[in-house]
């Protein structure tokens, strides 16, 4: 029997002479609503009291146990697709739009997969043949795998299945290979090899692009951050910029300008400005403002970096413009704008940055998400560690 939380409970007088109706609100367990029930006695006393909790108890039990047997003949016919979207829905209320829309992309290849396929036909052996035949990465399998995982427990949390099947099922993920930690190297550049690509950034049409990527390295923002910042959010005199809000590309792209809160709490925070950072604010106050006085297409804002119509600047066009650039310089590497978030971290940690001080600075509240990015070692920190023993 599921548990019934009760609530208030009160007596009334009944319009029949001697008789008392007693009330109980509760939360039914099985449709989640709080309902009401009674029971008519001929006392209003505190003995009562208790035979009438304990007889609206058995009869809400049995009004539980009847829907309950009906639930569970109808859940075992409704389709895992039904329950994916029933999940979605309730997802659509907790978390922001940009990570509801790619869950649904992860949704709908589960929905493909599992297409004509009822709840009831789910098995321990089958969830676990489905992930171990998945012919993707690591980082994908855990995603699909999570995903999942959330949606089997939501069904099973709601007695749409009367078994946890995700308690037997395991992923197994593919051992990490020299090619998978050659990729993960692929994604970080040092200064000097950006210097390289942004040499060859320097005519008038990809100048602004070259220096926004620069100003990514040398802060480590996300592009969300970067692309929501305001001149109202640079504080000069202090010299650092105020991370309160992420452009959410999601919605309509960047011309809706949709703005919500930072990732997490911890990317909340103020990024203090190299002198470098600080000479890339002043030429976009400038060229802004030369944008407004020449440019018919462009309408000001107030954005830090935006694109020569006044909207907050594309990932599309920088992450093209950085591939681009970065092929002629002659680098074989994954050209996107999130790596310099990560090469900057790598930055950090090899000129010998404290690690709590990084984690502030690039809003993570969790030490491993940090480490992760730099788990890998660089030929400057294979340098360090030789000095360090020929000092010794």
């Amino acid at each position: 029997m599921r548990d019934i939380k009760v609530g208030s409970i009160w007596v009334e007088k009944s319009k029949t002479v001697g008789k008392y109706v007693w009330r109980m609100r509760y939360e039914n367990p099985v449709t989640c609503k709080v309902e009401k029930t009674s029971i008519t006695l001929t006392s209003k006393s505190k003995q009562a009291g208790n035979q009438a909790l304990n007889l609206m108890l058995d009869k809400i039990k049995k009004k539980i146990e009847k829907q309950s047997a009906t639930l569970d003949i109808a859940s075992e016919f409704i389709l895992f697709s039904d329950i994916i979207d029933i999940w979605l829905e309730d997802q659509g209320r907790k978390i922001k739009h940009s990570t509801y829309a790619t869950r649904t992309r992860y949704c709908n290849i589960l929905k493909k997969d599992f297409k004509g396929k009822a709840i009831g036909d789910f098995s321990p052996l089958m969830i676990q043949r489905y992930f171990n035949k998945m012919p993707y990465t690591r980082k994908t399998l855990v995603t699909y795998f999570g995903i999942f995982r959330q949606i089997m427990n939501f069904a099973f949390r709601l007695d749409f299945i009367k078994v946890d099947l995700m308690k037997k099922v395991e992923l197994s993920v593919p051992p990490i290979t020299i090619e998978d930690m050659e990729k993960e190297r692929k994604k970080l550049f040092s200064y000097d090899e950006l210097k390289q690509i942004f040499i060859l950034m320097t005519r008038p049409d990809c100048r602004r692009n070259a220096l926004i990527l620069e100003f990514l390295f040398l802060t480590g923002l996300r592009y969300g951050e970067l692309a929501s910042l305001k001149w109202e959010d640079y504080d000069k005199q202090a010299s650092y910029i105020d991370i309160n809000s992420t452009l959410d590309y999601s919605v309509g792209g960047v011309t809706k300008k949709c703005h919500t809160t930072p990732k997490t709490i911890a990317s909340n925070k103020k990024v203090y400005l190299s002198n470098r950072s600080i000479e890339i604010l002043t030429y976009f106050k400038s060229d802004n403002t030369r944008l407004l006085q020449n440019g018919r297409s462009f309408i000001d804002y107030g954005y830090i970096f935006p694109s020569r119509t006044g909207n907050p600047v594309s990932w599309r066009d920088l992450g093209r413009s950085f591939a681009n650039f970065g092929k002629r310089a002659g680098f074989d590497r994954k050209f996107s704008p999130h790596a310099l978030r990560h090469s900057h971290i790598t930055h950090l940690v090899e000129s010998g940055a404290d690690q709590v001080a990084i984690m502030e600075r690039v809003g993570h509240s969790d030490p491993t998400i940090t480490t992760k990015i730099y788990t890998h070692t660089t030929d400057k920190m294979r340098s360090r560690l030789v000095d360090l023993i020929d000092e010794n």
